[in-house]
């Protein structure tokens, strides 16, 4: 019996370490327009493109040849006009824009072809007004590595209080926060922005250029308003975490104030030789439906072929694009700020040393 048990035992082991390979036959798609676009009450900017195959291997977004119409209320507006910048070495080509001035609940329209392709379509609405009535603050004192030591950090704890918002049906935002540092020291001018992390703007005789991610910025949306997806449960979990900062006018409190925290919160300096600035930018954003359901969707979204992990994406794709016979999203927002300058320390800021050493000042 015993010999018997060893060869069926044997014969699993065998099963468990053979592998199969099959060869997948794919069916040839035709390349589709990938049209994403927001408006806003200035006018429209869009991005035309094409679509790509995530397993090719020099994968070709250039669309050549494109063309869109604006429709506003179901009347010829304009058509978008190509603004891609030759020098602009951070943003893709195929920006398009039209400035036209919209107003509340106008229906806008883009319609985009190219030869070869089918057209597509899609539809938006402005969404109604936002407003922040006040931002309070405090700070609050963490701990984290660096160089290899626990050090105290600092962070702000900012309550944003919104203007009066609509009850009686649900309106969507989205809150999230923009760290600006100046630092002007021997005629030199160097901008940081943490809301584009390779953008290092230059005004004075010299450039260089650094990675901005070593000066991170972390946004902890801790309000529970961050965290209630109804439509999927399975989101809430993330939602907060992955730092989106969208949610409903439906799951505000009565007194519409929103809560969360970002670090670490650099202070102002000055001396003889040179001037660092810190400013922290609150932007509220009102939000059209299908913006705020592609970013409840989405949000964290990343393609690993190596372990075919594709993030949060629990949808499938004709919930997450508006356009018709294509691909992208087509949304709206409007826009309110509110800017944090920090204070001047005594204490002269470290990232200072850090910015210069990236230089090689």
């Amino acid at each position: 019996m015993m010999k018997y048990g060893w060869i069926v035992l044997s014969c699993l082991c065998l099963l468990i370490s053979c592998a199969r390979y099959e060869k997948i036959e794919l069916e040839e798609l035709p390349d589709r327009i990938v049209l994403n676009a927001l408006a806003s009450p200035e006018g429209i900017r869009a991005h035309i493109s094409k679509s790509v195959m995530l397993t090719d291997k020099d994968p070709d977004y250039l669309l050549t040849g494109a063309e869109a119409s604006v429709f506003v209320n179901n009347a010829f507006v304009g058509n978008l006009r190509a603004d891609d910048d030759p020098d602009d070495s951070i943003h893709v080509a195929g920006q398009f824009r039209l400035d036209y001035p919209l107003q509340v609940d106008d229906q806008i329209r883009i319609e985009a072809s190219a030869a070869g392709y089918e057209p597509v379509s899609s539809e938006t609405r402005i969404p109604f007004e936002c407003r922040i009535e006040r931002v309070d603050t405090s700070m609050i004192v963490g701990s984290a590595p660096i160089w290899w030591l626990e050090q105290d950090t600092f962070g702000i704890r900012a309550y944003v209080t919104l203007g009066e918002v609509r009850r009686d049906t649900a309106c969507y935002y989205r809150l999230f926060v923009n760290r600006k540092m100046r630092l002007e020291t021997n005629g030199r001018v160097w901008d940081f922005s943490s809301l584009d992390d390779k953008n290092i703007l230059d005004s004075g005789s010299s450039s260089g250029s650094v990675s901005y991610s070593y000066y991170p910025l972390s946004v902890d949306y801790e309000d529970p308003v961050f965290q209630m997806v109804g439509y999927n449960p399975a989101l809430q979990e993330v939602n907060g975490t992955y730092g989106l900062g969208t949610f409903s006018s439906l799951s505000l409190p009565e007194d519409r104030k929103v809560r969360l925290s970002f670090s670490p919160a650099q202070f102002s300096y000055q001396n003889d030789t040179l001037s660092f600035d810190v400013d922290f930018e609150i932007y509220l954003l009102a939000i059209s439906d299908d913006y705020y359901h592609y970013m409840q969707l989405l949000r964290d979204y990343a393609v690993q072929l190596g372990t075919l992990d594709f993030g949060s994406l629990l949808e499938a794709s004709a919930n997450y694009t508006n356009v018709n016979n294509g691909f992208g999203l087509v949304g709206a927002y409007q826009m309110d700020s509110l800017t944090i300058h920090m204070p001047c320390d005594s204490v002269y800021p470290q990232i200072i040393d850090r910015i210069m050493n990236g230089y090689g000042w």
